[in-house]
C-alpha cells in the first residue's frame, strides 16, 4: 500500500536495510556513490565497510546543503553510477534540497547520469514523493516499519515490568 502512493514501478522488500543492500550490489563492482555527509549510520557502514570490501564500491560523501554546484559535479566520477540522500536525514531530520540536486544531476548528459535514490524513511510517500515532480528521483526508499511503528508500540510511554508470581505495584 505505502508503494502505491509512489508514482513510478514500485517494489517492496522486508527492510531498508535490505533495499539500501541490493541498490548497492546491483550497481556491480568498482562502482562511485555520491551520498550524503550525515548519512543513517547503518548505510554509512554498510557502504563504507561492507560494500567497499564486497564489492569494491567507492563512497564519496558530501554536505549537499553547503556545497556549491560545482563542487558536487567535480565529486562525480566517470563510475558514479548513483546519488545518495535522505529526506530527512536520520538522525539529525536534515532536510536535504533533492529537488535542486536532481535538477542538477538531470543538467548532466544521459549517458553519463548517475541514478538518483532517496531514503526516505521519516518521510513516507503520502507527504513526500522523491519520484515524483519536482524532485523527480529514481529510485525511493520508505519504510513501512518506520510508519507503523506508532501503532504497535507507542513511544515515549513507561511499560511497567509483568510480575505474574505476584500482583503488580503499579
Amino acid at each position: 500500500m505505502l508503494a502505491g502512493l509512489e508514482t513510478n514501478d514500485r517494489r517492496a522488500l522486508a527492510s531498508v536495510s535490505t533495499t539500501t543492500a541490493t541498490i548497492l550490489q546491483a550497481l556491480g563492482t568498482g562502482a562511485h556513490v555520491l551520498g550524503i555527509n550525515n548519512i543513517y549510520g547503518g548505510t554509512f557502514r554498510y557502504m563504507s565497510k561492507m560494500a567497499s570490501q564486497l564489492q569494491g564500491l567507492e563512497t564519496t560523501f558530501v554536505d549537499f546543503n553547503s556545497a556549491t554546484d560545482e563542487a558536487v559535479l567535480a565529486s562525480i566520477r566517470l563510475n558514479t553510477k548513483l546519488i545518495w540522500g535522505e529526506t530527512l536525514t536520520n538522525p539529525t531530520l536534515r532536510l536535504l534540497p533533492i529537488a535542486h540536486i536532481t535538477s542538477l544531476i538531470h543538467s548532466l548528459p544521459v549517458a553519463s547520469r548517475p541514478l538518483i535514490a532517496t531514503d526516505s524513511t521519516f518521510l513516507s510517500p503520502l507527504y513526500d514523493s522523491p519520484l515524483a515532480a519536482p524532485i523527480s528521483g529514481d529510485l525511493a526508499v520508505p519504510s513501512i516499519t518506520i510508519h507503523q511503528r506508532p501503532l504497535r508500540r507507542p513511544h515515549g510511554r513507561y511499560h511497567p515490568p509483568q510480575r505474574p508470581h505476584r500482583r503488580s505495584i503499579w
